[in-house]
């Protein structure tokens, strides 16, 4: 049985990898950031990038959305 009380209290995660493509993540972080809610949260998960990915990706949330954690 379907318990909706419970299915109020989920949430969905979108997960992004990321492999030096600092560019592409930042677009779809970008695109997705103005339609999560409460109940959807976004994972980053970077395959070992020698781009300095993270690191500009940091730096992009905390001048674009500092209220987010990392």
């Amino acid at each position: 049985k379907f318990n909706l009380v419970y299915a109020n209290q989920m949430k969905i995660y979108i997960v992004i990898l990321n492999w030096n493509g600092h560019k592409d993540t930042i677009g779809c972080l970008e695109s997705l950031l103005p339609h999560l809610d409460n109940h959807t949260g976004v994972i980053i998960c970077d395959n070992a990038s020698t781009d300095g990915s993270i690191d500009l990706i940091s730096r992009w949330r905390v001048h674009n959305y500092p209220t987010i954690s990392a």
